[in-house]
């Protein structure tokens, strides 16, 4: 599609680069920074953007085709969103020249120093396509540097555009010589790694964000960088490295742990109910925050902490409590054997001596058909690629994901934690990182912090649960992480498993809205929708709220709200993800979606000892259930739900029934649902239990 298109477009001359000098620059590293950087993993170098607060855009005249310009924090222009009623149509053999002609609109950018390279093509729905470039300047590419023009297909199958998206910072004038090769033997010895190894090697000109602690320099400034892949001990690294300043300014393993490994329990002597106790008892310290010498961790709900270094002191500061005093401030393939004593109806593929292997095995083929339900293998092909599982590995309390190699590396019980690899919540969040991995503009995991929240999110919306890895302690329910909790940008960068919270608290509060909003089904899988799939074109969570406004538009038009432009407004800005825009969606609330289906009909049948078994038919659904309670409850999902069991159909109509008996009580209201097969609701009917 759109073979035109797949060519390199030139924004003007490029430059040659300049000649590089023969001496090395030697790195150097402090082990504490370098330990700093790697619990960071990856940063994007993309900077938020919000409207412009200020009349001019509103005296705007010479474009009215605009509908809205955002701005970053250095003044640059990095989202436009176009008014479609106002845009020209345009034809297909058209779209690169006039997608080029665009970038010359806005004042900021100074692209005639700079190349579109790498054009690539993108369905984002039926409707919207998306051409996206990289970014190269005197030959060398942009690290996450980007063009994104979205286009709207109309009815007569042309095109208008709907959207810029880029990421280019100013180019004033040009960068000089990118300065001499880094040399990083004497920081392999710094480190003790002597049998470190550079597999690979990359040149880039790095724009400088607010998201990077280590680098020294203004915000928007040009950096040249080498970065380098490296093995150590079998763990792939990362390093960029600032080749003018000899600095390393980056380094991230391609290792995604779970979490940090060994933890430990913290708990003071207190008295059990008073001081008129005859001895103090041992009581965890939950939810507390540590402070070690490099970062913050925070104990479970039960005191364990999750800690690769002791902590040198206590905060008595909670997501409950504050207190203070007033004067003091890797393995062979596993095959598992078939099962003796099979019936000619059944095969059984069990071992007990390999349970992991086959929990594993079952886990990450559920979590790729939960996806396959919003992506398909075309748009994704991960979907059929094979991510290669090793169970049961020396160690314990850890699992990861290596990036690009599509592996997932679990450990076995030990020092207070489970085997890993029999809990769901740990591979879902593993697999998710191998989705991070690639989807989005950029193939790789390029935001650390966002690949964390992808990876919950997956978890907790396949399990339906917030809390993440539930067990991950031998005994215990709760697990490593709980994503309802608020965490807001950018008070809760940082630490990348703290800052991903702020993005999968979002998607799970998104997911609840829409769930209060259409009903439990529909609301959970428009949530999941808008999440896999904004994952197409998204590489930082800073990109998340338009990516998702994106897919909810309904008409192509920017000037016109979505269908829940309000809601998802809310609950992004409420995170400081988006700047609030107080409104509220004109949406028929989950109760009056649907009519009243009187083609429902319920039956009792086994009366016994109050108990009795309760049969649902329909002449068309598909699943029915039932639900203890009235229409709008049920339909909100606030009521509990029945399921019912397929009984098969006689005379045309389907029959269902309740798999356990209920006691019911005279006037209980029912409400009889019906379901399509996506399990989605196409009718309802509320009946009362009468006694006679």
């Amino acid at each position: 599609m759109l073979k035109n298109i797949l060519k390199t477009f030139s924004l003007g001359l490029l430059c040659l680069s300049a000649c590089q000098p023969e001496q090395s620059q030697m790195i150097k590293v402090n082990p504490v920074e370098l330990s700093k950087m790697l619990h960071r993993g990856r940063v994007s170098s993309r900077n938020l953007g919000f409207v412009q607060e200020s009349h001019q855009l509103a005296l705007q005249s010479s474009s009215p085709d605009v509908h809205k310009l955002f701005y970053d924090r250095q003044g640059n222009v990095n989202w436009v969103l176009f008014d479609t009623e106002a845009v020209s149509k345009i034809n297909e053999n058209e779209l690169s020249v006039f997608a080029i002609s665009q970038m010359h609109r806005f004042e900021q950018v100074g692209l005639d120093k700079a190349s579109l390279v790498d054009p690539r093509i993108t369905e984002l729905a039926e409707n919207l396509l998306s051409l996206q470039f990289r970014i190269e300047i005197q030959g060398v590419q942009l690290r996450d540097g980007f063009a994104q023009f979205v286009f709207a297909k109309t009815s007569d199958s042309k095109f208008q555009l709907r959207e810029i998206v880029r990421h280019v910072p100013k180019l004033e004038e040009l960068p000089g010589d990118r300065g001499p090769e880094p040399d990083l033997s004497e920081l392999f010895q710094e480190l003790n790694w002597p049998q470190a190894q550079v597999i690979e090697q990359h040149e880039w000109w790095l724009s400088v964000s607010d998201q990077n602690p280590n680098i020294n320099q203004p915000i928007g400034s040009l950096l040249a960088v080498s970065e380098y892949t490296i093995i150590n001990q079998g763990e792939r690294y990362s390093f960029l490295v600032d080749r003018h300043r000899g600095e390393l300014v980056e380094a991230y393993t391609h290792h995604l742990h779970v979490q940090v490994p060994a933890p430990f329990r913290v708990q003071t002597m207190v008295y059990d109910r008073s001081y008129l106790d005859q001895t103090l008892t041992a009581k965890p310290l939950p939810f507390t925050e540590f402070v070690g010498l490099d970062k913050i961790f925070e104990s479970s709900a039960d005191g364990w902490l999750f800690a690769d270094e002791q902590p040198a002191y206590a905060r008595l500061k909670s997501s409950r409590a504050v207190v203070k005093k007033a004067s003091e401030d890797r393995a062979t393939v596993v095959i598992a054997d078939l099962a003796s004593g099979q019936d000619a109806n059944t095969l059984e593929l069990y071992d007990q001596s390999k349970e992991t292997a086959l929990n594993a095995y079952v886990a990450v083929h559920r979590v790729n058909r939960f996806a396959r339900q919003f992506l398909s293998e075309t748009e994704l092909p991960f979907l059929d690629k094979p991510v290669e599982v090793t169970v049961d590995m020396d160690g314990n309390c850890n699992a990861y994901y290596t990036t690009i190699v599509r592996k997932i590396s679990l450990f076995t019980d030990g020092q207070g934690c489970a085997n890993v690899a029999l809990i769901n919540d740990v591979i879902y969040h593993e697999w998710g990182h191998g989705l991070d991995d690639h989807t989005g503009l950029t193939v790789g995991v390029t935001d650390g912090a966002f690949s964390e929240g992808i990876s919950d999110i997956v978890a907790a919306y396949f399990t339906g649960d917030p809390e993440i890895g539930r067990g991950f302690l031998l005994g215990s329910n709760y697990g490593i992480r709980n994503i309802s909790r608020l965490r807001v940008y950018p008070d809760d960068t940082g630490e990348v498993h703290r800052e991903g919270g702020i993005i999968a608290n979002t998607f799970w509060s998104l997911r609840e809205a829409l769930r209060e909003r259409y009903g439990v089904k529909k609301g959970s899988y428009k949530a999941a929708k808008l999440f896999f799939r904004h994952l197409l074109d998204t590489d930082s969570y800073l990109d998340s709220y338009r990516s998702v406004l994106r897919l909810d538009d309904d008409d192509a038009n920017p000037a016109t709200p979505s269908p829940n432009f309000c809601l998802i407004n809310a609950v992004f800005a409420e995170r400081g993800l988006a700047d609030s825009e107080p409104c509220e969606d004109a949406v028929e609330l989950a109760s009056q979606v649907q009519k009243v289906d009187n083609d429902l009909s319920l039956a009792l049948t086994e009366f016994s000892n109050g108990l009795v078994t309760l049969i649902a038919s329909s002449s068309h659904a598909e699943q029915m259930s039932l639900c203890l309670g009235d229409r709008q409850s049920c339909l909100r999902g606030a009521a509990r739900q029945i399921d019912l069991d397929s009984l098969g159909a006689v005379n045309g109509r389907f029959y269902y029934a309740s798999s356990q008996q209920e006691r019911l009580k005279a006037l209980d209201l029912i409400t009889i649902i019906a379901k399509n097969g996506d399990g989605l609701v196409t009718g309802s009917r509320v009946v009362k239990a009468v006694e006679k």
